[in-house]
């Protein structure tokens, strides 16, 4: 998907004031950054720097256990021993906010590569850096006293209380923690009638979390974490039925258990609370489309070249994308009433649709309908699975789990199954230690990657880089070996999170104990920015569409 800088920013502006005239309330869309900008794509790669991003990402995903309950696998938070800041596999800090001695939030701050959005709360309101993580389901906010990173004060919130002592409070048996209530201000949208609609704002309950002053944590950044893990084993503060997104829908603002996220480049996107935001772009492209025929009514001359370059630019944009209509949470229970509800919001599966839409020509160029697939494996991360993986036409890999993680850069799967990829690309080759997890291929014979996801086939990594950055292996590169190469390093890496042996690429233990990540593929950036994905967190389920 390409868009002029131009239309971007439009879209980027206008998307978060903009309301919906139908039935079902609409739902609440935030733009997200990257913090940092986009994931550095220079012409030749830093290998140091990518080895240390895989390395931060080894210790997000190595920070949880899988464990038996009941009749159950869950995944819960690694148990370390008091003082223990190290992770034992691995010589990078452990991840997390620590906050005492063998005390740590799962969830981090502040740090560069995560994307975030802006949170409005207490009044007057104060907007603090609220950061997105898959891999946590606790809402908290960080308060440390080194100077670094976004604050909240509540001392200067009129509306701030603490619930610990009443029966709101219980629960919080949290070192450093406690029960904090405020105000938080939601965006109602743009009317075109009444105009700026402002923000609503909403009482929430959150976990307020301060590190000792003489720990290692004072040192660390503030802000807020929005954990997005569905699992209740990874919510050390409330979790997932306290967190923020449970409490919008109890308010009444939204009613569709459902969120998604959209990136439009390597920096910006779009995350909705209640439903999607196709159905918002195309309203502002369609206002768009309006100014410019305005334009060339009015002016016509030197401005005609401009206009059409970028009425093109809202033809490219909008052919990708469709709308996902919320549904009205009225809890309907005939199988007509499930089969409506599906078709307004977009959660349609193949085979409840007409027999005359089932030829695979029809799947392949429809891009309205989302494809479904049930969350599996041990409760708490958003992992379904991925029928299969496709190199310039040969499916390479078939029937694995995936995990998706937006703060994620690379595509990372078991060593074994990467070498079988890259073995399909003709004159690729694996680098030599300590670097031996990146491949290299033909810059100038990138592959055509095509992803299966039950009836969905998508394309990913496919054109140019965004605008600043260069390589010539296009997305899938993240650069040449070294200066004047003609090889490029591969953004698929393999991930050793397990006990794997590094040479052959074989896992040697993949019991029940452990992260269970053996044989696993962890999906992020590139598949968010070619493909938008809802998530359902009342039906456990994942939803994905062509963008």
């Amino acid at each position: 998907m390409y868009i002029s800088g131009f239309h971007l920013s439009t879209i980027l502006l206008i998307i978060p004031f903009v309301n919906f005239t139908i039935a079902t309330l609409p739902p609440l869309h935030y733009t997200i950054t990257r913090r940092g900008g986009s994931f550095p794509a220079p012409d030749t790669a830093d290998l140091t720097f990518l080895q240390s991003t895989l390395a931060d990402i080894n210790a997000r995903f190595t920070n949880s256990e899988r464990i038996l309950k009941g009749n159950k696998v869950v995944r819960v938070p690694k148990r370390w021993h008091d003082g223990q800041i190290t992770n034992t596999t691995n010589s990078k800090p452990r991840s997390g906010t620590h906050l005492q001695p063998g005390t740590s939030l799962l969830g981090e701050v502040g740090n560069d590569g995560s994307w975030f959005t802006s949170l409005k709360i207490g009044e007057p309101f104060q907007n603090v850096d609220l950061d997105l993580n898959m891999l946590t389901a606790d809402f908290a906010i960080v308060s440390t006293p080194s100077g670094k990173g976004s604050f909240y004060l509540e001392e200067r919130s009129g509306t701030y209380s603490v619930s610990n002592d009443n029966e709101e409070g219980k629960g919080m048996n949290f070192p450093g923690c406690r029960c904090g209530k405020d105000v938080v201000g939601l965006p109602l949208g743009f009317d075109m009638l009444a105009g700026l609609k402002g923000d609503r704002y909403i009482p929430v309950n959150f976990a307020h979390c301060r590190p000792q002053k003489q720990w290692v944590g004072s040192l660390g950044k503030s802000g807020a974490i929005l954990g997005l893990a569905m699992g209740g084993g990874l919510g050390q503060v409330g979790g997932w039925k306290g967190g923020l997104l449970g409490q919008i829908v109890k308010s009444g603002i939204v009613d569709t258990e459902v969120w998604s996220l959209m990136l439009i480049n390597g920096h910006e996107g779009v995350f909705s609370v209640g439903g999607s935001s196709v159905k918002v772009v195309r309203e502002v492209e369609e206002l768009i489309e309006k100014e410019l025929e305005k334009l060339k009514a009015g002016e016509g001359g030197e401005f005609q070249a401009q206009n059409d370059e970028l009425k093109r630019d809202v033809d490219d944009f909008q052919s990708g994308n469709d709308e996902l209509k919320n549904v009205d949470g009225l809890g309907l229970q005939s199988e007509r009433d499930e089969f409506e509800r599906n078709s307004e919001i977009g959660l349609m599966k193949r085979g409840e649709l007409s027999s005359e839409n089932n030829d695979l020509t029809w799947k392949s160029n429809d891009e309205s309908v989302w494809e479904w697939s049930k969350v599996r494996g041990a409760d708490g991360w958003w992992e379904i699975l991925m029928k299969g993986i496709w190199v310039d036409g040969n499916k390479v890999i078939q029937n694995k789990p995936i995990v998706l993680d937006v703060n994620t850069p690379y595509i990372i799967g078991p060593p074994h199954q990467v070498r079988n990829l890259y073995s399909s690309i003709s004159g690729s080759r694996q680098l030599p230690p300590p670097y031996d997890q990146f491949h290299a291929y033909p810059c100038f014979n990138p592959p055509h990657l095509l992803l299966e996801f039950g009836n969905l086939r998508v394309k990913v990594l496919d054109g140019k880089r965004d605008e600043g950055g260069f390589t010539p292996g296009g997305r899938f590169s993240l650069g040449r070996m070294e200066r004047g190469s003609g090889y490029c390093v591969g953004i698929v890496v393999e991930g050793r999170f397990g006990n794997i042996d590094g040479q052959s690429g074989v896992v040697e233990n993949d019991g029940v104990d452990g992260n269970g990540m053996e044989d696993v593929w962890i999906f992020g950036e590139p598949l968010f920015r070619d493909v938008q994905v809802a998530f359902d967190w009342k039906e456990k389920r994942v939803g994905m569409q062509r963008l």
